[in-house]
């Protein structure tokens, strides 16, 4: 059962498990349940609903043992408690259980899957480069048994740890997720796809084809799949100074119905939109608020959100923010080159406002280097904009740095980057705001 066809799907197996209890067959009992707590989750993105259907039956089937039925609730109980971000030990737990079912069993296309999960669920708890490989390992096997639906969900677990590392390798994931979820008919999967290209190509500056993919993929979308090619819209609409309105109303509109329905996993993703839109557009201390409760909420995202959330703070010269953003990066624990240019370059950020000019130059030049070495050309801009705000644009260096963050800026039609670029520099030395401590 899939997205779309889900609340129906929901009654009809509702009421096979009824019929199958009747029978007293409680392995195809457990199967369908796990078809109903998928179901469940497609229908709204029902965390919590799909948790309860889930543990309810696994303490009703589990005295089944090594079974088909059992190992695939069990499946899915890894991956809800995957998603809820809450307990990353118990997502792993749960998934090496059904594995150890699954290969005894010889269920392929399952232990694919539980693979995917288990990566996930590690690669969110500060072992990326173990998730990667389990997350690797699950998509060769469902590439070499042509399971797309699932190579596709390997494509796109993997696209988390990959920002972090690696973006353009995420993007071509991403690409690819895309070209099989259309070619297998997964509208979720699309949807998400297109989102990860969104935030992969927000780095790289392959916005013209990601644009051109969100403006097909909106006019094929509906519900959840609808809102999330709006946010990934609304991201590049924002960072190039356009209109929002249009792509903003009903996405808020939407986000806040579903807060009222009591899932917690909402209240982020509207701190996330509202954030997304308060950056470019230079309400710095509201970026910062909203990016970093984002960021508290999704671990998934949490290290990149606390750099978008550190760029907002050093932009409005709140050194206090900026070093909360900072530590909240470190926490984190992630290894993963971006993040380090982030902390790297907010940490240049600090300097620049204590006053340290040749330490935040030296730091933000190698931060430039590794930029411009790994092809990021967005951030390599936003990077030359914090220089201009905080360092004398009298410096060559500065000046250099402006002029390639202008040129980036302008060649990307980022409008509202060159508004923050000008303001920044219509601020000369002796006029410039006092850091915020």
């Amino acid at each position: 059962v899939r997205a779309g066809n889900a609340a129906r799907g929901s009654t009809w197996l509702g009421r096979a498990i009824e019929l199958y209890r009747e029978l007293g067959d409680r392995s195809e009992m457990a199967r369908a349940t796990a078809a109903l707590v998928d179901a469940t989750l497609h229908d709204g993105w029902q965390l919590e609903a799909a948790r309860a259907i889930a543990r309810d039956a696994v303490d009703e089937l589990e005295d089944l043992g090594t079974d088909e039925g059992l190992a695939e609730l069990l499946g899915q109980l890894a991956r809800i408690e995957m998603l809820r971000q809450d307990d990353f030990s118990l997502a792993i737990a749960l998934a090496d259980r059904a594995l150890a079912m699954a290969e005894r069993l010889d269920l392929r296309s399952l232990v694919a899957d539980l693979l995917i999960t288990r990566g996930t669920a590690l690669s969110s708890s500060g072992r990326a480069l173990e998730g990667l490989g389990a997350i690797e390992a699950g998509r060769r096997l469902a590439q070499a048994d042509g399971l797309f639906y699932v190579e596709a969900r390997a494509l796109l677990n993997m696209s988390g740890p990959l920002a972090e590392r690696d973006p353009q390798a995420m993007l071509e994931a991403s690409r690819r997720a895309l070209e099989l979820a259309r070619q297998v008919g997964d509208r979720a999967g699309v949807s998400m796809a297109a989102n990860n290209m969104a935030e992969s190509a927000r780095y790289t500056g392959d916005w013209d084809e990601v644009l051109a993919v969100l403006t097909r993929e909106i006019e094929a979308s509906g519900g959840d799949d609808l809102e999330r090619v709006r946010t990934a819209l609304l991201s590049i609409t924002a960072d190039r100074g356009d209109d929002t309105t249009e792509l903003m109303t009903p996405l808020v509109d939407y986000i806040q119905a579903q807060i009222e329905t009591g899932e917690p996993a909402w209240q982020a993703q509207m701190d996330a939109v509202l954030g997304i839109v308060a950056l470019p557009a230079g309400r710095y201390g509201e970026a910062f608020r909203r990016m970093s409760l984002a960021a508290e909420a999704d671990p998934f995202n949490a290290a990149l959100s606390y750099a978008e959330a550190a760029l907002a703070a050093v932009l409005d010269r709140d050194r206090t923010a900026a070093a909360s953003a900072l530590q909240s990066m470190r926490s984190i624990g992630s290894h993963g080159v971006v993040v380090k240019l982030a902390v790297r370059r907010t940490e240049a950020g600090i300097a620049a406002l204590d006053g340290d000019r040749d330490q935040a130059l030296a730091a933000f030049r190698l931060v430039l280097d590794d930029y411009r070495a790994m092809d990021l050309p967005f951030v390599q801009a936003t990077t030359g904009l914090m220089m201009a705000a905080l360092l004398d644009g009298s410096i060559p260096e500065v000046a250099a740095a402006t002029e390639e963050s202008r040129a980036i800026f302008e060649r990307l039609h980022a409008r509202a980057w060159l508004d923050r670029l000008d303001e920044a520099l219509s601020r000369t030395p002796s006029s410039a705001e006092e850091a915020k401590v």
